[in-house]
């Protein structure tokens, strides 16, 4: 019975290390095929690459925690577009 137990945890491990490694090869091969796009797309919204440069980034850091499937340049536009729509809005409190 108590070989049983690391056997299982060792199968544990790998069964939930498994999918979120693919999850990271998968974000980075949407990061490196789509950022340049992704890029302008966030110039075209917030005005300079500079800041479209930190926003692109920003987004791939957030989309970590995401199911693999979700994982859809649709959804990552989506979610560029919603962060340059943030990095626009005044801060809480400003009455600029």
């Amino acid at each position: 019975m108590q070989s049983e137990v690391p056997e299982l945890a060792g199968g544990a491990l790998w069964g939930a290390a498994a999918p979120a490694a693919a999850a990271r090869t998968e974000l980075a091969a949407r990061y490196r095929e789509h950022r340049r796009n992704l890029v302008r797309l966030a110039v075209l919204l917030v005005g300079d690459r500079e800041t479209a440069e930190d926003v692109v980034p920003d987004v791939f850091a957030r989309l970590h925690d995401v199911r693999p499937e979700a994982l859809t340049l649709a959804y990552i536009r989506t979610c560029v577009l919603n962060r340059s729509r943030s990095v626009l809005r005044p801060a809480p409190g400003h009455l600029g």
